[in-house]
């Protein structure tokens, strides 16, 4: 049992600043004060990580990943620009199926143009095309990944925010702001966080989904919070198909707490979305639509994606040092953990979203690409993120000595890859063995201080810890920094 009450040690009590009862263990009396701490100054923490994030994905953001490496990022801002200067989007695919292609010499090699562009709905096109116009860069061939990347960047801040929102709904402050931190500087998302695709916006888009559906389970809301709701379910679909999965959790949400007709709007309103797609298809060219649609549903071959979705610890950042997102995996687990330990709230809010995301990625994407297409998990990465937050936060909390070594231990094998190695992987080994070294003194420490009598010992159950995840968070910091010197 904690020394200190549950829901104040693992922050699940009902009130997210709730006080630290009186504590007489020193490491007890260590996780209430890091609590009390992080309970008044939550606000300004989640800002000083926005911040840390800013400037960790603006650094060399235009490098790293190099141009060119994702030619989707200008198919978007093509499609974007010709859509709104000529009212046609032009761009270019890799689809069969178009009537119309030439073939043309351009900043990302040759490829093939086609008119209308109909391989996406054009909500995501549309944000991407304005802003390189915004900057200037009025033909495709002035289009620059420096102008395109500020969007999806911002995008990735702002779902920084609110993931830290929700998490504060379901968990607390302590959890919510380890969540963030672990958004803020690792190094994967980082650079996701500068890949232009749609993914992007599907990703704010479902973690509001959720804050909303949160906020009318428990009958605080009104017009204008439904009308968002709905918006959000009609926009979703038209920003990538795969978005109406943001009307099916809410369905999912509402429904389970008796909310069963916004549920059944929710879903009308996605269903609505695809078909003012299919609208915009038919007043371009219907014809080609239909036979585009039918070349992109001929790209999903089986059910090896689910499978591939989530066990692949991908993104991976390539290079001579690659970087696997050791995170990610950890959030599996931490899913896991919420479904089996019955957390309530958090299992609906974090469990469900993940399963539904899950099933509509069989549907709708090549497993093929599971390993290439790391955008798949763009939004799905901030729960994921959330839940391997939950485990570090419980495994420090209850003192757990051998998951906390299992995570550091997972954590240190990617924490200091790349780190003034030049191209030589294996020389930060020498800095993981010192840390693993360091790991297992915690451990001893931690264990002593169990039935021990020594206050300093038993304080620092917490306290190393602490500052080995600390140690980890800097080291991912640098990381992202270094991106453009990892990749390259």
């Amino acid at each position: 049992m904690s020394p200190i009450p549950s829901d104040v040690a693992h922050g699940t009590g009902s009130s997210a600043h709730a006080e630290p009862a009186a504590v007489t263990d020193p490491s007890a009396r260590t996780v209430a004060s890091i609590w009390h701490w992080i309970a008044t100054h939550f606000v300004v923490a989640v800002l000083c990580l926005t911040v840390l994030a800013a400037i960790l994905r603006f650094h060399d953001y235009s490098v790293a990943p190099p141009p060119a490496e994702d030619g989707d990022e200008m198919a978007w801002t093509w499609a974007g620009q010709s859509l709104i200067e000529h009212g046609r989007p032009t761009s270019w695919t890799s689809l069969p199926g178009y009537s119309n292609v030439t073939y043309e010499k351009t900043q990302i090699g040759t490829v093939a143009i086609v008119t209308p562009w109909l391989d996406e709905p054009p909500v995501f096109a549309l944000l991407e095309g304005g802003t390189v116009l915004l900057a200037g860069e009025t033909t495709p061939q002035q289009a620059s990944d420096s102008a395109a990347r500020i969007p999806v960047i911002a995008l990735s801040l702002l779902s920084l925010v609110l993931t830290a929102l929700l998490l504060m709904r379901l968990f607390g402050p302590g959890i919510a702001l380890l969540g963030a931190a672990l958004l803020a500087v690792s190094p994967a998302i980082t650079e996701a966080s500068r890949t232009v695709e749609s993914e992007a916006l599907l990703t704010p888009l479902l973690l509001g989904t959720l804050i909303i559906c949160h906020t009318m389970a428990r009958g605080q809301y009104r017009r204008p919070t439904v009308a968002t709701l709905l918006t959000i379910c009609f926009i979703a679909p038209l920003v990538k198909p795969p978005g109406l999965v943001c009307a099916l959790i809410a369905a999912g949400l509402l429904w389970t707490s008796g909310r069963n007709r916004i549920a059944l709007a929710s879903v009308g309103a996605g269903v609505l979305g695809i078909a003012v797609f299919a609208l915009y298809g038919a007043i371009l060219d219907w014809h080609q639509f239909v036979t585009i649609v039918a070349a992109n549903g001929r790209r999903v071959d089986g059910f090896l994606n689910a499978y591939s979705f989530i066990t692949s610890a991908i993104p991976a950042i390539a290079g001579p040092n690659p970087l696997n997102d050791v995170i990610w995996l950890i959030g599996w687990i931490g899913i896991g953990f919420v479904v089996l330990g019955r957390r309530g709230e958090a299992e609906r809010y974090l469990a469900w979203p993940c399963l539904a995301y899950v099933i509509v990625m069989v549907a709708a994407a090549s497993p093929s690409l599971a390993g290439a297409a790391a955008w798949y998990r763009i939004p799905l990465m901030p729960l994921i993120y959330g839940a391997a937050a939950v485990v570090i936060w419980e495994s420090i909390a209850r003192y757990n000595a051998v998951a906390f070594g299992l995570i550091l231990a997972i954590m240190a094998t990617a924490a200091f890859r790349g780190l003034g190695t030049g191209a030589n992987p294996a020389a930060p080994q020498g800095a993981l063995v010192a840390l693993l070294i360091i790991a297992v003194i915690a451990l001893i420490v931690r264990g002593s201080g169990s039935s021990g009598t020594n206050a300093m010992l038993r304080k620092w159950r917490v306290s190393l810890p602490v500052g080995l995840m600390a140690l980890i968070l800097l080291a991912n910091a640098v990381q992202s920094w270094s991106l453009a010197g990892i990749r390259l």
